[in-house]
């Protein structure tokens, strides 16, 4: 297994390059069209695809899928007249029940997507960023709040990024989206009804506030602080500055970046390798395997002991609960959240722990012994 992504009630994984699905069936995000409809618990393949899935990112209800040789495929739910177009890029509203070819890029190559509620995000090798979908409050960054059924490119860039500036990442939350380029500047647009935007003041969260084109966050422009990744949830966000300190912002919370995790050199998390954010909780994956939670108790994703008020700064998910297996990635839905485990390397954080574990394993099985931080 070598990525997965969660949606709204359904997960992707790749293995060996090629899609397997689980979770909810009912609006064909599974890719499978025998199982119309039915909850599937373990993954199961849509069918071989020919060229091997680069990345992927999971909607509410829709999958998109890059591959080597830059095409996407997409399925799930296609829209509808009242709710709004779907995300699919397809051309139609109607949803699409195996992984189906996009081909409204010809003649570049997709290397990264994204993927919001109800719209989608490409990245091409050209630097050019695409967007389909669900139009409401500007969140395909075209200028007005009209659906798409095609992707269409976000124009708008050629003006708004510096000479030299290429995008390097593209992100969606559940209304609105972001992408971070070479110069470490994030770039933000969409809804702001909760502060998602990080606008600070503008917006005080307003229920009709939003952001039609891409815009810097100020707070970061004015400080000068460089971003090197950025996970959008629902409705917040969580970046990661050039220095290791990790900010948030959004879901009523603030309306600007708050920093939860200090820089490394003064005492923050240190080696973060990725960060996740899904309905208003978020992760944080260290290089030796450790997860790092925060947010809200109900999330029901943050499985950490005795907690009696939700932690607003990173937590540790004791390993135990991943039966010591050492970590490798995570990803965040709404409220489906998941893991990745290498098979054969453990991490335990204390003597104790190291005593159970050999328990368990062979006494040959290499077991790493790291610091938790606070």
């Amino acid at each position: 297994m070598s990525a997965i992504a969660n949606g709204t009630d359904h997960s992707v994984v790749i293995v060996d390059g090629q899609i397997s699905t689980f979770g909810s069936n009912k609006y064909m995000q599974l890719g499978r069209s025998n199982d119309a409809g039915l909850v599937s618990e373990t993954p199961a393949s849509t069918g071989s695809i020919p060229s091997p899935v680069s990345d992927i990112s999971c909607g509410s209800w829709h999958t998109v899928s890059v591959h080597l040789d830059g095409s996407v495929r997409s399925f799930g739910w296609g829209g509808s007249m009242f709710s709004g177009a779907g995300a699919l890029g397809l051309g139609s509203r109607t949803s699409a029940s195996t992984p189906t070819l996009v081909d409204s890029i010809s003649g570049e190559k997709a290397i990264q997507v994204a993927c919001g509620n109800q719209h989608t995000l490409l990245l091409t090798d050209s630097n050019n960023v695409y967007a389909t979908g669900n139009g409401g409050y500007g969140i395909l960054g075209t200028g007005d709040a009209n659906d798409e059924l095609f992707f269409v490119p976000v124009s708008a860039l050629e003006t708004t990024l510096s000479e030299g500036e290429k995008v390097t990442k593209i992100r969606c939350g559940g209304n609105f989206s972001a992408l971070i380029t070479n110069k470490g500047n994030l770039y933000i647009w969409g809804r702001n009804d909760s502060g998602q935007l990080g606008l600070g003041e503008e917006s005080q969260g307003d229920m009709h506030s939003a952001e039609r084109y891409p815009r810097k966050i100020p707070f970061f422009e004015t400080e000068r602080i460089g971003i090197r990744d950025v996970a959008c949830g629902e409705n917040h966000v969580v970046a990661i500055a050039e220095n290791g300190a990790i900010y948030y912002w959004g879901d009523r919370n603030w309306l600007e970046p708050h920093v939860v995790s200090l820089p490394e050199a003064n005492g923050g998390l240190k080696g973060i390798i990725k960060i996740a954010a899904g309905s208003k909780y978020s992760f944080a994956l260290s290089d030796t395997g450790l997860v790092y939670a925060w947010g809200a108790k109900n999330s029901g994703c943050l499985i950490v002991e005795d907690l009696k008020k939700n932690p607003i700064t990173p937590v540790l998910i004791h390993p135990s609960h991943f039966n010591y297996q050492k970590i490798t990635d995570i990803a965040a839905g709404r409220q489906r959240c998941s893991a990745i485990t290498s098979t054969h390397e453990y991490v335990v954080t204390s003597d104790d722990d190291l005593k159970e574990l050999k328990q368990k394993i062979r006494s040959d099985v290499k077991v790493e012994v790291v610091e938790a931080q606070a």
